[in-house]
């Protein structure tokens, strides 16, 4: 018998080996972004046109927070920082700040939610709202010292932070669902 060599293939994908595990999380990430994606259309295209009483519905923060709330601080926070990213490209997020706030505010409300209130859904709700409201706050402060609003225009802000939080128990099952793929991070 000859000594023969291996065959020299050259296949990029041939070494890659992806878990069933690797496969849900990315999974579970896409949708996650698909989710987002259509937050932010849906924002753009149908709640941009019209006012509701005292205020608007403000979706996409909504929809960034509560992940974050759901996954933690570490990759919710890293989730939020990348979307924010898209959301300050497709040219309706408020002023590149945006970035800054919904990340930091998103992390917050982990903080909170994780570290020291119980894992149910009033809880996520509870947080998200106090998240919201604060992220509303903090743009309307940003708003008066760059010159872009008036003092008057406070209670408008109330009013979005309050009918935005007044919509996590619509986003909360899909993103809730979402979040259980690839195992529960934690059970209700």
């Amino acid at each position: 018998m000859d000594f023969r060599p291996d065959s020299q293939r050259i296949d990029l994908l041939g070494k890659l080996y992806v878990t069933p595990t690797q496969r849900k999380r990315f999974l579970k990430w896409s949708l996650y972004t698909l989710t987002f994606l259509a937050v932010l259309v849906v924002q753009d295209v149908i709640f941009s046109r019209f006012l509701l009483p005292g205020g608007k519905l403000d979706l996409v923060p909504v929809a960034l927070v509560l992940v974050c709330v759901l996954e933690g601080t570490q990759s919710g926070g890293t989730f939020v920082l990348l979307c924010t990213l898209v959301y300050l490209f497709s040219g309706s997020a408020p002023g590149s700040y945006v970035i800054a706030f919904l990340t930091a505010v998103g992390m917050v409300a982990a903080a909170l939610r994780w570290g020291y209130l119980r894992k149910t859904f009033s809880a996520v709700w509870l947080c998200t709202a106090l998240g919201i409201m604060l992220y509303e706050m903090v743009l309307f402060g940003a708003g008066l010292l760059l010159g872009r609003t008036n003092p008057g225009r406070a209670m408008v802000f109330v009013f979005t932070g309050l009918w935005s939080a007044g919509t996590v128990p619509i986003l909360y099952p899909v993103l809730r669902a979402i979040g259980t793929i690839g195992g529960e991070s934690w059970k209700e």
